[in-house]
């Protein structure tokens, strides 16, 4: 190794060692001086009522084309979270769930895809899942339909499922007012 490389080496050396004590360290910053007038306005002896007037009931429903689930009178429905499973069997590769509402007119109020979750040689298991705020009004029916790429519905297996998640709510509560 010759003098010239020696010498680049340890002024690197020095530099590293010289650039980590280079920093100063941090000015510590003082407290905020507390209030000096502060007010309970909700006493332990007499607390503000913090329950709702209007509670909302979790709901999750199975509902199906078969078994359509209808919103109680004085209740609206709010549809967080769909999920649903289907079994499609050969030459299937696609399949699609579709939310319906008032099944008098099969009014199909939206779709989406289901993704392949496990293939064998009887058929193909697809599955998804849908966040949504939808609000449905009193004596509303609804359900999802599954189907396969062949147009076929999709089976009713074992572990097929259509399942909505939400809550029901007072038609009287402030909170979903028309």
């Amino acid at each position: 190794m010759n003098q010239n490389t020696v010498t680049r080496l340890l002024a690197a050396v020095a530099c590293t060692f010289a650039a980590a004590g280079y920093a100063a360290p941090p000015t510590p910053v003082p407290a905020p001086a507390p209030p000096q007038n502060v007010f309970v306005t909700n006493p332990a002896t007499n607390p503000v009522k913090t329950t709702e007037a209007f509670p909302r009931t979790p709901v999750a429903i199975e509902a199906r084309p078969e078994s359509p689930y209808t919103v109680p009178a004085d209740f609206r429905l709010v549809i967080e979270t769909l999920v649903a499973t289907v079994s499609c069997s050969p030459p299937a590769t696609l399949a699609s769930a579709t939310l319906f509402v008032n099944t008098d007119n099969l009014h199909d109020l939206l779709a989406f895809a289901l993704q392949p979750l496990k293939s064998s040689t009887v058929g193909t298991v697809h599955g998804g899942t849908l966040s949504a705020r939808i609000v449905l009004e009193p004596s509303t029916s609804v359900f999802i339909r599954k189907e396969c790429d062949d147009g076929r519905a999709g089976s009713s297996g074992a572990g097929d499922s259509t399942r909505l998640f939400g809550y029901l709510i007072s038609v009287r509560s402030p909170s979903l007012a028309p």
